[in-house]
C-alpha cells in the first residue's frame, strides 16, 4: 500500500491542510503557503532616452527591471516601479535610482549644457553700400544663432560687429560675433567722384561790348558728386 495525499494547493495563499491516507487510516498537517517576495531588482534595459540637455524633462519610455523573487523565479517588470534623482538643472552625469517592492537599483544619464553651434545672417544690414567717410549703419541685420540640442532663434541685438573702415574705398569684410561665434557680410565703400557741373548763379555781367576782357565776377558753379 502506498501513502495518499490530499489537500495541498499552493495557489492559495495561507494555511492549507493536508490529508495523509494510508490503508485505512487517515492522518493530519498544516503547511503554510506564503507569497514568494522580491529579493533583488537589476535592469534589465535602460530608457530609450539617456542623453539630456539642460531643462528637459525625463523620459523613462523603455525602461525595464529584472525582478528576482525567493523562489528563484525572475520576471521582467516594465511598470510598477518609481524612479528619483532625476535633474537636469545642471549639466553632468546623474545617477538615477529605481525602486520596485522595495528593491533598487541604479543607471545614469547625461545631462548636457546648451550650447551654441553655428551663427548666420538672416537679413543683411540694410544699408551695404556706403561712400568714403560715411558712418556705419547695421539697422535692419538679423542673425539665427543654432545650438546643440536642435533648437534656434533669430537675434537682432546683442551682437558685436567689427571691420568697418570707410576711410579708404574698397569692399570690406564685417564679422558679426555672438556667443564665441562669428559670420561675415561684406559691405562697399565708394570713392566719392565727381560725376557733374551746373551753373548755380550766373556771372554779373553777361554782356558785353566788341574788345571789352572777360569778367567773370559773381559766377558759380554746383558741382554734383557720385555720393
Amino acid at each position: 500500500d502506498e501513502l495518499y495525499f490530499e489537500g495541498f494547493d499552493s495557489s492559495k495563499l495561507g494555511e492549507n491542510e493536508i490529508i495523509v491516507y494510508y490503508e485505512d487510516f487517515e492522518a493530519y498537517f498544516n503547511v503554510m503557503i506564503i507569497p514568494p517576495e522580491v529579493i533583488g531588482v537589476a535592469i534589465k534595459t535602460t530608457p530609450n532616452k539617456t542623453t539630456y540637455f539642460v531643462g528637459e524633462t525625463a523620459d523613462y519610455t523603455g525602461l525595464a527591471l529584472t525582478a528576482t523573487y525567493s523562489n528563484g523565479v525572475t520576471t521582467t517588470v516594465t511598470d510598477g516601479y518609481t524612479v528619483t534623482g532625476f535633474d537636469s538643472e545642471t549639466a553632468g552625469t546623474k545617477t538615477l535610482t529605481v525602486e520596485y517592492e522595495g528593491k533598487t537599483a541604479t543607471f545614469t544619464v547625461n545631462v548636457k549644457a546648451i550650447e551654441l553651434e553655428k551663427i548666420e545672417i538672416v537679413t543683411p544690414a540694410n544699408k551695404t553700400e556706403y561712400f568714403v567717410g560715411d558712418a556705419s549703419d547695421f539697422s535692419g541685420l538679423t542673425i539665427k544663432a543654432t545650438y546643440n540640442n536642435g533648437t534656434s532663434e533669430t537675434i537682432a541685438t546683442g551682437f558685436d560687429v567689427t571691420g568697418f573702415d570707410s576711410e579708404t574705398a574698397g569692399q570690406k569684410t564685417i564679422t558679426v560675433a555672438y556667443g564665441g561665434k562669428t559670420v561675415t557680410f561684406n559691405a562697399t565703400v565708394k570713392a566719392i567722384e565727381l560725376v557733374s557741373i551746373e551753373i548755380a548763379t550766373p556771372a554779373t555781367k553777361t554782356e558785353y561790348f566788341a574788345g571789352e576782357a572777360a569778367d567773370y565776377a559773381g559766377l558759380t558753379i554746383k558741382a554734383n558728386y557720385n555720393n
